[in-house]
């Protein structure tokens, strides 16, 4: 028997586990160079010896997710933000994108993991609530569900993935007793301070304007007006660096052509749900939203082929932008009387008007009333439209003489427009009310669930109702609104608060 036949096989074994098996509590072989399961996920094998942190008594180290008694939420704790904006800092710096992109996935899915976040229930619910009026991220990047839900390590082109994951789980929030639990946040904060980190670097690209968008998107459901505003011109610069990006491929280009409308249309939301009316962040002067009307069709785009409908079909973008676009000198006209009156005020009224009522006129020649608190840019014109005859009866009110004891000429049209305005908005409301409340005259159930509607629809059918409630002085005799319509309204506001904290505003407004 020859001496090599009489060796035994020997495999090389680390001294400690790896690092990745370590965190993770896992089993781990220690075979050198990588252990099975970082060679199975293509990772690279960390086995630095583990150096146990200096102990200060019996503390226990710091969990990486902290709760809330009596709150249904979780939080980001201190530690776990700093990890957090460790490996967003890492990835900002980083050339070489290869080991910064593990640092960031391995983070966030931890954090995913220990605060026990079901991706596919957060993707299902951003859905119909936001992609089907403001669509931010792919329809795949949605329907991809298993892939997000395995938490494995996204491609090189998608670097950016697990981060947009964040800002959806953020979304997923729904107000609680505690308004800080949604507007002072440590997942929101960390997200808002990761978003300036990555903007502090060179790398300008897709991921970063979504990642804006959702936070603006976030701040402006949930009624932090003037902390969307900021993010919403951050998301416009971002926009205008990609536009002027010299190396643009054919995927950036689509993209931008379907992500311009969905800005346009959350910057005039975010407008109108401000109690401060707030300026436009893309105006109709903006180079942006002059783009956006030039290269707008004369004609809307037919339906697409059955099954094929989706968020971002040429109809679909269509009308959102000719909506946004038509709504556009009415928001400016409302925001400059409460900042700085134009110089000529009828003429810059009238001109909304006419922009208003050209595009209603065109969006329901043939109105089917089922579908008015789904169709958001219905919803967006006809709450644009009292909230314009509002401001400008107010206004009237304030600066015109009575002549003879009787109104001014021009008070008693506006008068008139505001009584129209304020029946075609109360006709949408009580299809609202219909919708949700389960009242129609069929019997039939009301939806439920009011996060499964479109936030943008719904939130401008709440904002237009308050706004007819509030104009009833107007109105003495013969007013359109019956009290027991009333309490079903105040009923859908309570819903619409129960999800979006924006809603807060209204209910106080509505009682």
């Amino acid at each position: 028997m020859s001496a090599i036949a009489g060796f035994i096989p020997v495999t090389a074994k680390a001294a400690n586990v790896c690092l990745y098996c370590r965190v993770r509590k896992q089993k781990c072989d220690r075979t050198l160079p990588q252990c099975e399961r970082c060679a199975v996920k293509g990772k690279v094998c960390d086995y630095t010896p583990y150096k146990e942190p200096p102990r200060l008594g019996d503390v226990d180290p710091e969990p990486s997710i902290i709760s809330f008694e009596g709150c249904t939420h979780v939080d980001l704790s201190s530690r776990s933000t700093t990890a957090l904006l460790h490996a967003v800092t890492v990835v900002a710096d980083s050339k070489d994108a290869s080991g910064s992109k593990a640092m960031l996935a391995d983070t966030v899915y931890d954090i995913l993991d220990q605060a026990n976040v079901d991706i596919s229930l957060v993707l299902e619910d951003f859905g119909p609530s936001i992609q089907q009026w403001c669509p931010i991220v792919p329809e795949d990047f949605l329907k991809d569900r298993q892939n997000h839900a395995s938490y494995e390590q996204p491609p090189h082109e998608e670097t950016y993935r697990p981060f947009l994951l964040l800002c959806l789980w953020l979304m997923s929030r729904r107000p609680c007793d505690n308004a800080e639990h949604i507007t002072r946040c440590q997942l929101y904060r960390a997200l808002k301070q990761s978003l300036a980190i990555f903007q502090s670097g060179t790398n300008v690209n897709i991921s970063i304007l979504q990642a804006s968008m959702l936070l603006a998107l976030y701040e402006t459901s949930h009624g932090m007006s003037n902390q969307a505003f900021q993010t919403m011109s951050a998301s416009v610069g971002i926009l205008q660096l990609l536009q002027h990006s010299a190396t643009k491929s054919a995927n950036l280009v689509w993209t931008l052509e379907w992500i311009k409308p969905s800005l346009l249309m959350l910057d005039r939301v975010l407008t109108l749900t401000s109690p401060t009316h707030l300026p436009l962040a893309l105006p109709s002067y903006h180079t942006t939203t002059q783009c956006i009307s030039y290269n707008l069709a004369p004609e809307i785009p037919p339906h697409p082929p059955l099954g094929l409908a989706s968020a971002t079909s040429a109809r679909k973008l269509h009308i959102r932008s000719t909506v946004a676009l038509a709504t556009s000198p009415a928001l400016e006209y409302i925001s400059s009387l409460v900042l700085n009156p134009p110089p000529q005020p009828n003429h810059a009224y009238d001109t909304a008007t006419s922009s208003l009522t050209t595009c209603i006129q065109a969006l329901v020649s043939k109105p089917e009333p089922h579908t008015w608190l789904h169709c958001d840019a219905i919803a967006l014109a006809f709450c644009t439209n009292i909230l314009l005859q509002e401001a400008q009866m107010r206004h009237l009110s304030s600066t015109l003489p009575v002549l003879a004891g009787r109104p001014h000429p021009e008070y008693e049209k506006v008068h008139l427009a505001l009584k129209y305005a304020r029946h075609m908005a109360w006709d949408m409301v009580k299809v609202g009310i219909q919708k949700i409340n389960g009242e129609g005259e069929s019997g039939e159930e009301g939806v439920g669930e009011v996060g499964r509607l479109p936030f943008a629809g719904l939130c401008c059918v709440v904002r237009a109702g308050v706004a007819v409630l509030k104009t009833r002085e107007f109105y003495a005799d013969g007013d359109c609104v019956e009290e027991k319509e009333v309490e079903g309204f105040k009923r859908v506001v309570e819903l619409f608060a129960g999800r979006w904290g924006v809603g807060q505003l209204y209910l106080r407004t509505s009682k």
